[in-house]
């Protein structure tokens, strides 16, 4: 009976230094994810006016253009 239980004191002790592992590495995960979110949340205005610009330069291209093609079918 002793090596039965001195099994399972091991795979006990297994299983939680495994959850431990486990849970240190979502913890750190986690971390990871938040300290990218937060990066993020500052790009991302940024971002958004430079896409905004980059629209507005192929609108006016894209007028420019039409006003040129209708001016030589005239």
């Amino acid at each position: 009976m002793s090596k039965k239980n001195s099994k399972r004191q091991i795979e006990e002790k297994n299983n939680t230094t495994m959850q431990q592992y486990d849970n240190a590495a979502i913890q750190q995960y986690n971390n990871t994810v938040r300290c990218l979110t937060g990066k993020y949340r500052k790009m991302e205005p940024d971002c958004q006016e430079g896409a905004r610009a980059q629209l507005e330069r192929v609108k006016n291209f894209a007028r420019s253009e039409t006003i040129c093609m209708r001016s030589r079918m005239i």
